[in-house]
């Protein structure tokens, strides 16, 4: 069956090979990859969010429960200090049936405390957007009114 393997792993058992093609463009890849992260546009969302905004370092998709332990979501970038998701939203959250979700996910998100913050594809290519946006959702943040646990 199918194993699922880190990119450290994976460098480890890469490192000592001889004669595998294209390994340098593969060592290379993996010093770029993040484990724990769903889409490669959450992953371009890290990389901002870590170069721009000067917040620190998001938990990756972590399983957020309110106080009597119902689930409330799954946020790609979760900084649990302040309370602040950052997500991504590509074009599967454009039909309306994932947009209601998503919008009833925002609220529960809210209802916890959490501020949330969404961006698209072109916003990722705004330089320094991504920074302003997350410092300005960051100062919204009430770390006095969250209601929430975080399971990693």
């Amino acid at each position: 069956g199918a194993r699922v393997c880190s990119a450290a792993g994976l460098r480890d058992w890469l490192g000592p090979r001889r004669g595998v093609r294209h390994k340098g463009f593969v060592l290379a890849a993996l010093a770029r990859s993040v484990d724990d992260a769903r889409s490669p546009m959450e992953v371009r969302l890290l990389r901002r969010w870590l170069r721009e905004s000067e917040l620190a370092v998001p938990l990756r998709n972590p399983v957020v429960r309110d106080l009597d332990g119902a689930f409330v979501g799954m946020p790609d970038l979760l900084d649990v200090e302040l309370g602040l998701v950052g997500e991504f939203d590509g074009e599967v959250h454009r039909s309306r049936a994932r947009h209601t979700a998503d919008a009833r996910r925002h609220a529960a998100f809210r209802a916890v405390g959490l501020e949330y913050v969404e961006f698209v594809g072109t916003d990722l290519r705004t330089p320094g957007l991504v920074g302003r946006r997350l410092r300005e959702a960051a100062g919204r943040c009430r770390p006095e009114l969250h209601r929430f646990v975080v399971v990693q």
